[in-house]
């Protein structure tokens, strides 16, 4: 199985796919993460603008990564990730965060779905965070077939105003 991970960072999950006898590949915008991962199949990328030149991909891979980018990028990345899966190849998205999250209604609008400048929280100095709501998704994943859609939604015992939200996607290539 040949497989790459977008946003992979330092490849904590490298072992992982590894043991399962994959042909891993990692891309990050953080040439530290890459420099600090230090694995010949790793490298420094703009995921929504260009991906490795691979074989085609059975996975691909992502922990919220792909959800810090406007909606523009996320379609172009789709639509790269798209091109690079084998027919009937998985993409894997984990935390994509969710318009029911408390954060969804601060900082800068971008567009509909993005905000920068979160002054507070798991945001505050991240850039750009993008919530979605499952008629975008589906609409983002167009070009997909949509196996798995699962709606996490955390409540804080602290503060219930505090709602962590998300979504975990499993789409295939059509």
């Amino acid at each position: 199985m040949r497989v790459i991970e977008l946003g992979c960072g330092t490849g904590p999950n490298i072992r992982f796919f590894e043991a399962e006898g994959a042909d891993y590949y990692g891309v990050d915008g953080s040439a530290e993460a890459v420099k600090t991962c230090a694995r010949a199949n790793v490298c420094v990328g703009d995921f929504t603008r260009r991906l490795p030149e691979l074989p085609a991909l059975d996975m691909i891979c992502d922990r919220a990564a792909v959800t810090h980018n406007d909606t523009g990028s996320i379609r172009r990345c789709l639509d790269l990730c798209h091109d690079a899966l084998k027919p009937g190849g998985f993409y894997i998205g984990i935390d994509w965060f969710s318009s029911a999250h408390w954060a969804f209604k601060h900082g800068t609008s971008v567009d509909e779905f993005t905000r920068s400048h979160i002054a507070e929280g798991q945001f505050k100095g991240v850039g750009l965070v993008h919530f979605s709501d499952s008629p975008h998704l589906m609409d983002l994943f167009r070009k997909f077939e949509i196996v798995d859609l699962s709606h996490k939604v955390i409540t804080s015992c602290n503060s219930a105003d505090r709602v962590f939200a998300s979504w975990n996607i499993v789409a295939r290539k059509k």
